[in-house]
């Protein structure tokens, strides 16, 4: 992409070049020899001109292509960027206008997905799509939708957008993430929150930037929390210390960069993390509590589930953090090559808490992009209870993760362009979303004979590998069967 970027401009600065010389060659040749001549100028000034008006827009272009390329220019084949087609259906929910009809993608095309509809399509008893988050170790389940929106703190939003999307959040009943950066006065007028404790243990460190007990509780026991979620590894900040600069920082939450450790202070391996965990559930009187992890190493995930064999002490739910899902708080290095991806995390996940009989006590929540009902459904099949979207619920907004400065007033920088950000409209769009978006899921399993959501199985599920090559589910993700929950005994 670089050398493609020098060439444009190499190209570009020779046209520019020649016609420079044409024109001086012109003005020297008329001058001297032929008067005449000077009648070309009408044809190669206005060629400058335009040249150098060219070279000029594309500079600007540079900087506004992030936001254009999804609806003017192809997308690379390994991009994780939504594209425009999603980007519609995600408006279109949004703002309760969807009229799209018919295809609008190749079918013959490779590694296009689909699902099977059924000859008999089945009436839905669960249209609200709510799970219970909570085992047998929980004095508190929580009632979750199948659908929430994910990590969305203060360093990437200002005020006006926390507010917009938490308040959607609360108007249809769904979940709200708080992200590292812990819970703000923003949060506390009603609602569900899913609150999030990292390295850095804001909302509940000391000073010396220590996990603080009473710090914990005073925020634990607030009715708007429903689960607590201990950040172990996310994608791309596994022994990393990320860094929110400080000129996006004007929350509450810290004073100057927010700063995230690359390992937690309160515990230092499995064994010890699950009794830290174990803690937050007795501190939070049954709330229930998990962690969010990336999956890079298998056997450590392996040692994990020994280790909750080994305590009995079992986690609430699991959130798995697939490598697509956005962030822009690390080094590029770290965005695009770090974490197991999303699909394969989730049956990894799966397939071993059934190996070691724990599946039926702990949800696995899913965090990625998912924008549709056909989404959803996939990451149900391939193992999830739930879903967490992050990137969906803030483009609602229009908003853009890569960059710190945005013209609707979404980012923490521009402290002069958040206001700008109509709470009441974008609030609005964040829970349309969710309606339309679990309405969709709910047709399609209709159409698909999944009568409930406990009937959602990857072999539903198809992709074309080539012109003559068709594959179930278990056979792209070699699973020979996937199950929701196996009845096998747990702890002695």
């Amino acid at each position: 992409m670089l050398q493609q970027n020098h060439r444009r401009v190499s190209i570009h600065g020779i046209i520019l070049v020649m016609l420079i010389l044409l024109n001086g060659i012109i003005l020297t040749y008329g001058y001297i020899a032929n008067q005449q001549l000077y009648w070309w100028l009408a044809v190669s000034i206005p060629l400058l001109v335009a040249a150098i008006y060219t070279i000029q827009q594309k500079k600007q272009a540079d900087h506004l292509r992030p936001g254009l390329s999804p609806y003017f220019f192809e997308q690379a084949p390994d991009s994780n960027q939504l594209g425009g087609r999603q980007h519609s259906i995600v408006y279109q929910s949004a703002t309760n206008t969807r009229h799209t009809f018919g295809i609008h993608i190749n079918g013959s095309k490779l590694l296009y997905k689909w699902a099977a509809n059924a000859a008999h399509p089945q009436c839905i008893d669960e249209e609200d799509l709510r799970i219970t988050i909570g085992n047998h170790q929980c004095s508190q389940p929580y009632n979750a939708s199948i659908l929430n929106i994910g990590v969305s703190g203060y360093g990437a939003l200002s005020n006006a957008a926390v507010q917009a999307l938490y308040q959607g959040a609360m108007l249809d009943g769904f979940a709200y993430n708080t992200g590292e950066d812990g819970i703000s006065p923003h949060h506390l007028n009603g609602g569900n929150l899913i609150w999030q404790i990292g390295p850095g243990y804001f909302g509940c460190r000391n000073e010396n930037g220590k996990f603080d007990t009473g710090k914990f509780v005073e925020n634990a026991i607030r009715p708007e929390v429903k689960m607590i979620e201990l950040k172990l590894l996310q994608r791309a900040t596994s022994g990393y210390r990320s860094i929110v600069p400080a000129k996006a920082d004007n929350t509450p939450v810290a004073a100057g960069s927010i700063i995230s450790l690359p390992q937690h202070t309160a515990f230092s391996n499995a064994e010890s993390m699950l009794l830290f965990l174990e803690s937050l559930r007795e501190l939070s009187f049954g709330k229930p509590v998990g962690f969010r992890l990336c999956i890079e190493n298998k056997k450590q995930f392996h040692e994990l589930c020994y280790c909750i064999q080994k305590t009995g002490i079992i986690p609430d739910f699991i959130t798995v953090d697939g490598a697509e899902e956005e962030t822009g708080s690390v080094l590029f290095d770290y965005e695009d090559k770090v974490g197991m991806p999303l699909y394969e995390a989730l049956t990894f996940v799966s397939g071993t808490l059934q190996t070691y009989g724990l599946r039926q006590h702990i949800k696995i929540i899913a965090a990625g992009e998912i924008i549709s009902g056909f989404d959803i459904l996939k990451t149900l099949a391939l193992g999830a209870d739930a879903c967490c979207s992050a990137g969906a619920s803030r483009f609602t907004q229009m908003l853009q993760s890569d960059s710190m400065r945005l013209p609707a007033g979404t980012a923490n920088g521009e402290t002069n362009q958040y206001k700008i950000l109509h709470v009441t409209g974008k609030k609005a769009r964040v829970t349309s979303f969710h309606k339309n978006t679990l309405k969709a899921a709910t047709e399609l399993m209709a159409a698909c004979g999944f009568k409930k959501l406990n009937d959602i199985t990857v072999p539903g599920f198809f992709r074309l590998m080539n012109i003559a090559d068709i594959k179930s589910g278990p056979e792209v993700y070699a699973l020979n069967k996937l199950s929701k929950t196996k009845n096998s005994p747990i702890l002695n």
